[in-house]
């Protein structure tokens, strides 16, 4: 049951990241290497570090507050998104010749985002189910939904915090792959991208812990801004990425190899997809 209340957000993040790689899509193999890392290894990693990180905090903090902040807002968003960020590094080396360029970069980092989400939620449903069926046993306030304000919270206040994080991750370090000395600008841009997806990831959590959006409709209007920037970062790199494309194409056609109306049919999904069916 909780398995299938996962799948929800995670299918309406999996059709929204096939539409955007469709133009030049990523093969499938690849699609399922990403989910797999996000939603194994990187929920592994993460849930080992958590937990060395809240006994850290736990010696250190003064207060329940201090503990909450250290663990939520500054552990969780630095642990996470290194888990994940690690699986686009891993990529990055290993499986090289699929990141080409930013899209490419920014795909595989919402496919892990989505992995991780997707396990998560598993285990916030079921615990939040656990509690409805102790509330119920105990006698306690029925009226308590546990498990339905957990799915409102997770899948339709915030279903795309970690893949919006990690996508970030990964766009520069997709735009390390359009350098010459890819590997020598991985790591710094690497970096970079991860510092913003941390930064992100932790101001997520720290609304949550001092609750300036207690309502549902709150915090989607606040994480209205967030979404109309990652909108339009997909919509800047898609078009690079198009642009980057016609450039080599026009050269082709320049040099010969191809003519002038393979260019249109290459540029257009519609015309190629005709042209595979043919």
């Amino acid at each position: 049951f909780v398995i299938c209340l996962a799948l929800v957000p995670a299918v309406v993040i999996g059709a929204a990241v096939w539409f955007i790689d469709r133009w030049e899509p990523e093969p499938i193999v690849m699609y399922v290497i990403a989910i797999g890392w996000g939603a194994g290894v990187s929920v592994l990693l993460s849930f080992n570090g958590n937990g060395w990180w809240s006994r850290h905090a736990l010696a250190m903090s003064e207060s329940t507050a201090q503990y909450d902040v250290m663990t939520k807002a500054v552990g969780a968003a630095v642990i996470e998104e290194g888990a994940k960020g690690l699986g686009l590094l891993v990529f990055f080396f290993a499986l090289n010749k699929y990141i080409n360029g930013p899209m490419d970069g920014l795909v595989y980092g919402l496919l892990v985002g989505m992995g991780f989400a997707f396990t998560e939620n598993i285990l916030y449903f079921a615990t939040a189910d656990v509690k409805n069926n102790f509330i119920k046993q105990a006698g306690m306030d029925a009226s308590q939904d546990v498990l339905g304000q957990t799915i409102v919270i997770r899948a339709v206040a915030s279903p795309f915090v970690h893949p919006i994080c990690t996508a970030i991750t990964g766009l520069l370090i997709g735009l390390a792959a359009t350098q010459r000395l890819s590997w020598l600008f991985v790591l710094p841009l690497g970096l970079a991208g991860y510092a913003m997806a941390a930064g992100l990831h932790a101001s997520h959590n720290f609304s949550g812990i001092i609750r300036i959006a207690e309502d549902t409709w709150t915090r989607i209007l606040i994480q209205i801004p967030v979404y109309i920037s990652a909108i339009a970062m997909i919509i800047v790199v898609k078009n690079l990425q198009r642009t980057t494309v016609k450039r080599g194409i026009r050269l082709l056609v320049a040099d010969g190899f191809i003519g002038k109306e393979d260019e249109t049919m290459l540029m257009k999904s519609s015309l190629r997809s005709r042209a595979v069916a043919w």
